[in-house]
């Protein structure tokens, strides 16, 4: 593509005074496409081409382009020409101002308006400096002559579809130069408000972009797609756009552009390659300076000790006074010698401004590790221990082309962006585990370039990615590890910030286009460390967008993993890589998502070609949650059952080679692939409410004493431990009072208060469900079955004690109930019936099915590791477990996986697509699931020091129930290895059973497998 420049006036002298102004006000991406090649004006070539960077897209905004039929001033400017603006990037802007005022005829404005007449002068002055300008301007020569003369009129009798304003007047500026005082201000905001505020019947404004006859020009369609308030949205912003404008003068003109996914689905390829890339508006609204939303107050860090690399820098200076107004009572200021003067002088303004905050001066060379050592112990013996770390100090290189770049300039960026962020964070660590604060941060300045694949950056460029993936790496390091888990990690991109530094590296006819403010970054940085925010650690964030407006997308930021690098892959097996970070932006490709609806046969949710790191597939859940689409849903949901699934499942049931397995009935070839597909109806619309999932309602009704139901108190604060009590405050979970249920044999009585009888044993029981659903209600699912089970068939058992436990959830719900919250409602059931119910802990068998399995463990885990015996939780007598699953992060993957192999005769595999993982982790990231002995205590990747010891406190009598067509079939293998590791073969059994499915003991149409597997477990509860 060309770009040719028609008005020679703009570009005497060179012109870069324009160059620059034109930057500053497009700032549009670069890498993405390569769409500018060459750039002339008169024939010649233009210096502009040779000082930017190759693949630079330059969109123009030059022209205010709205199409609202019959309401629109006449223009006097119509045709195909494109126009530069003028020099003055603030005079172009309030020529559109003025220009939108415009279009509202005079009879519009309110007669009640205290300003009416003032308003009407106003409009009248600009309209006359329009007309002057219009009749004196020396306009290029390609326009069309017979449209020069004619001056601009309030019409309504408009019907061009395509109407173009243009902005491009002299002078306009001098006209309200006078206008920027409170009065006049508050005058431009009420036409504002009226412009923005009048009801019109508006239809969709489609952006277009695109080249015609090797120009560029932008224009609007009309379209009936959108809807009046999606207008009145848009418009909105832009009244925003134009408030900031008058509030700080300094600045060119914000972008304005409706949102990547709006333009997407109505423009056609050639259309969006001159569309800015998604991450410049992955907020609608984006900031250059200070605003409201992240305005300091003075409480927002109080008690803080922040420590600031590079604090002589302009970022550094502002974030350092940023921390001070913010409240923070510790300063760390830390700069190499030749900046000390600028830390004297910002020491002595924020002794003025916050005499409060205690400043400790230290020059450190981020670069020299004896440095950073002294700097190091000063903070230790001065302070003790730091609550954030601002990474600010950084290094440009030359922008210039590889072939030009000089070695040790390119491996000064290098040594000083990622070698020493790397250096500083790794000494400071110890301080920032040591803070008692709940609160803790590692925020490393990086820069839009780590993600713009674009020549002259070979350097910074590269550094600043390697900084942005460390960043990444130390959040996934720290979730690992409960000592270090509060500690987030943040990438920040400052905007683009007039410096020193950025003057001296940048090409002079870029430099206007440095219109971000260092206060701006600064109270960004405020906003993201001031609270927790685990949903954006690890990540990158612009300070530029509008943060209140991602803060409203944290669920989907946190559950797309977006803002982050990341390779994946797609369904046909090519590689889609994020080569630059907006495309990130999107949805990301999952490798085997379940379709929806569900088949009779749905395919693995695991391919078989994964990795030794899988990744839980995603696909979407619960998108008919709402009416009237559930009801829809479950209408074609029955519908198609009865007329198509039911009668399949009854023909494939009937030879044995068509049946799942051909061992197995007619009946069970019909149950399971029935019990998949209505378990695939919770995923597309909700979980079924659980019979007793309010325990305050069934403790208040009349139900409550013939159900068996009691309430148990809190676990005892003094039997928390450490490490589960940093897991709770970093997922803001605490311990709560619980419920359970007495099941006990017909005929069998006990005390009306329900204590142990001596040498009674009894099983305490957690139900299934997948951590999400389910109860322990008599009738909250498959606790019944079991419970009847093991009291018919364990004969040395009279009762059944079921737990109950906080379920937990996770977007699209509200998300709620993490980890651990489960683990303490479970010991705080067994500490009620050592201590409340009198039974003896060697009499305790602690029990759980499917996810219960699974928390039973952890209980008998918790105990088992000694810190709280002999104060309350002594060791349980023995541990069974039915179905555990013990892998919410899945590693055993693979085409020869039981994940494959058994998946036509399992039925919860929609349960290990994310959703029970996510909700479990709250605010803990995904890698957690798989590293973590709590989470998934058989997973494959835990580490070495992990495996070391890990089930050695367990009981010594285990029982551990799988069955051989189960989906977890492999992790159950694995935990078995791993019992008998630990405590040796003799005091672990483990029962596969064949053919069985998951979860088998509550079913009791599984015959004659439940029956043999409830009499083993018996006799083995026998001899104990």
């Amino acid at each position: 593509m060309k770009i040719a420049f028609y008005s020679k006036n703009y570009f005497d002298g060179v012109g870069t005074v324009f160059d620059a102004k034109l930057i500053g006000i497009c700032r549009f991406a670069h890498g993405r496409n390569r769409l500018v090649d060459q750039i002339t004006y008169s024939g010649h070539h233009h210096p502009l081409a040779s000082s930017l960077p190759p693949g630079l897209a330059l969109a123009i905004p030059t022209t205010w382009v709205f199409s609202v039929p019959k309401m629109i001033p006449y223009n006097p400017i119509l045709g195909d020409r494109y126009f530069v603006p003028p020099h003055n990037g603030l005079s172009h802007f309030i020529a559109g101002l003025c220009l939108v005022c415009l279009r509202v005829p005079y009879d519009s404005i309110p007669s009640s308006s205290p300003r009416r007449e003032q308003l009407i002068a106003v409009m009248s002055q600009l309209k006359a400096q329009m007309d002057h300008y219009l009749e004196n301007a020396n306009l290029p020569h390609v326009m069309p002559a017979q449209l020069v003369n004619h001056p601009p009129r309030l019409a309504k009798d408009i019907s061009n579809p395509y109407v173009s304003i243009t902005s491009n007047m002299g002078n306009i500026s001098s006209l309200l130069k006078n206008k920027t005082s409170s009065d006049g201000k508050e005058m431009i905001v009420e036409v504002a408000d009226m412009v923005f505020g009048h009801r019109l019947p508006w239809k969709r404004i489609l952006f277009h972009c695109w080249s015609l006859n090797s120009e560029m020009r932008l224009q609007v369609q009309a379209s009936d797609v959108w809807d009046e308030a999606t207008i009145h949205s848009y418009l909105s912003d832009v009244r925003q756009m134009m408030l900031a404008i008058l509030d700080a003068p300094s600045l060119f003109i914000e972008k304005i552009s409706p949102t990547t996914d709006d333009i997407h689905h109505q423009t056609s390829d050639h259309d969006r390659k001159l569309l800015p890339f998604p991450g410049d508006n992955f907020t609608r609204k984006i900031h250059h300076t200070s605003y409201n939303d992240i305005a300091i107050d003075p409480t927002d860090l109080a008690g803080r000790v922040v420590f600031i690399s590079g604090a002589g820098s302009s970022l550094g200076c502002a974030a350092a006074l940023a921390c001070a107004r913010a409240g923070a009572t510790g300063l760390i200021l830390t700069a190499r010698t030749r900046s000390l003067d600028a830390l004297e002088n910002l020491e002595n303004q924020i002794n003025h401004e916050c005499p409060e905050a205690t400043v400790l001066k230290v020059a450190m060379d981020i670069r020299d590790a004896d440095s950073i050592a002294s700097a190091v112990s000063a903070t230790r013996d001065t302070f003790g221990s730091i609550d954030t770390l601002l990474n600010v100090g950084g290094y440009v290189d030359a922008t210039v082309k590889l072939t030009e770049s000089d070695l040790e300039d390119w491996w000064t960026a290098m040594e000083t962006n990622v070698r020493g962020s790397w250096a500083v964070t790794q000494s400071l660590l110890p301080l920032l585990k040591n803070s008692p604060s709940g609160v803790k941060w590692i925020v490393n300045y990086s820069s839009f370039t780590a993600h713009n694949t674009t020549s002259l950056c070979s350097g910074y460029g590269v550094s600043k990615l390697a900084l942005l993936h460390l960043t990444e790496v130390l959040s996934v390091e720290f979730s690992s590890s409960p000592a270090l888990s509060n500690i987030n990690t943040v990438a920040l991109f400052p905007g683009l910030v007039r410096s020193p530094m950025t003057l001296k590296s940048m090409p002079a006819a870029l430099h206007d286009a440095l219109i971000d403010t260092p206060e701006l970054s600064a109270e960004s940085m405020i906003w993201i460390v001031k609270e927790r925010r685990d949903w954006l650690s690890g990540r990158f964030v612009s300070c530029t967008w509008d943060l209140a407006e991602l803060a409203e997308k944290r669920e989907e930021i946190k559950t797309k993993e977006m803002l982050k690098m990341n390779l994946k892959l797609c369904l046909d097996g090519r590689r889609r890589t994020a080569s630059t970070f907006f495309a990130r932006f999107h949805v990301p490709v999952q490798p085997f998502s379940l379709p929806r609806p569900t088949s009779t046969l749905p395919p693995s949710p695991y391919s078989p070609q994964s990795s030794s790191s899988p990744s839980v597939a995603k696909c979407s859940m619960f998108e008919f949650r709402r009416q009237p689409f559930r009801t829809l849903y479950m209408t074609y949901f029955i519908t198609s059952t009865l007329l198509v699934r039911l009668p399949y499942w009854v023909i494939t049931a009937i030879p044995p080679f068509l049946r799942p397995r051909k061992t197995w009935s007619f009946g069970r070839s019909i149950f399971v692939p029935g019990i998949r597909a209505f378990v695939s109806t919770w995923y597309a619309t909700s979980f079924p409410p659980a019979p007793g999932a309010d325990p305050e309602t069934i403790a208040n009704s009349p139900d409550a004493a013939p159900l068996g139901f009691v309430w148990v108190s809190p676990l005892p604060t003094d039997l928390i431990s450490k490490e589960i009590g940093e897991m709770m405050k970093a997922q803001g979970v605490e311990a709560q009072k619980t419920f359970a249920y007495w099941y006990q044999r017909e005929g069998v009585k006990s005390s009306k208060d329900r204590k142990s009888e001596p040498n009674e044993k009894i099983i305490l029981h957690f139900h299934g469900g997948g951590y999400v659903q389910g109860s322990a209600h008599p009738k909250g699912g498959a606790i019944g079955p079991v419970s009847s089970g093991l009291l018919q068939h364990c004969h040395g058992v009279s009762r059944v004690f079921a737990g109950g436990y906080r379920v937990s959830s996770s977007a699209p719900f509200p998300s709620k109930n993490p980890w651990p919250a489960a683990l303490l409602d479970g010991l705080a059931c067994y500490y009620y019936l050592i201590h409340d119910m009198g039974f003896s802990a060697s009499n305790v068998i602690v029990s759980g099915d499917s996810a219960g399995g699974h928390l039973a463990l952890a209980i008998a885990r918790y105990i088992g590791r000694g810190e709280h015996d002999g104060k309350g939780l002594p060791t349980p007598g023995a541990l069974l477990l039915l179905s555990p699953t013990v892998e919410w992060g899945v590693t055993h993957t693979g085409k020869d996986s039981s994940m494959v192999r058994n998946r036509r005769t399992d039925y919860c595999g929609q349960f290990f697509q994310g959703y029970t993982q996510r909700s479990l982790l709250g605010s803990f990231p995904t890698s957690y699931a798989f590293t973590s002995q709590w989470i998934s205590p058989a997973s494959r990747q835990l580490p070495k020091d992990a495996l070391e010891n890990l089930f050695t406190g367990l009981p010594r009598k285990v029982y551990l129930l799988a069955g051989e067509a189960e989906i977890c079939l492999d992790s159950y293998r694995t935990l078995k290895e791993r019992l008998v590791g630990d405590l040796g073969e003799e005091c672990v059994k483990y029962n596969e059973v064949s053919d069985a499915t998951h979860d088998f003991i509550t079913m009791p149409w599984h015959e004659p497998e439940r029956t043999e597997a409830l009499r083993d477990i018996g006799a083995w509860i026998d001899s104990l």
